[in-house]
């Protein structure tokens, strides 16, 4: 699935695809140039799903990610779809 890798200044942006996932993670392919800090967002879907993640591992271009918290874009209290 596509999505985008959204930093913390909110305006650097970076493709990668999500491989798979778990109950609280996801595995994502980025490219091997892309710098990636140790937190970051994850955006994905229509509504704009937004999950908060903590690198766990890195292997060449693929990482895996702890999902810290998730929301939608319209959701204020959190309840919103999963990622």
């Amino acid at each position: 699935e596509d999505a985008v890798i959204l930093l913390a200044d909110g305006r650097t942006r970076h493709p990668c695809k999500i491989i798979d996932r778990s109950e609280g993670g996801v595995q994502i392919l980025v490219d091997r140039t892309v710098q990636l800090p140790d937190e970051f967002r994850i955006v994905t879907g229509t509504p704009k799903v937004h999950a908060v993640c903590h690198v766990a591992w890195r292997v060449g271009s693929h990482v895996g990610c702890e999902i810290i918290a998730q929301f939608c874009d319209d959701d204020t209290d959190g309840d919103g779809p999963a990622l």
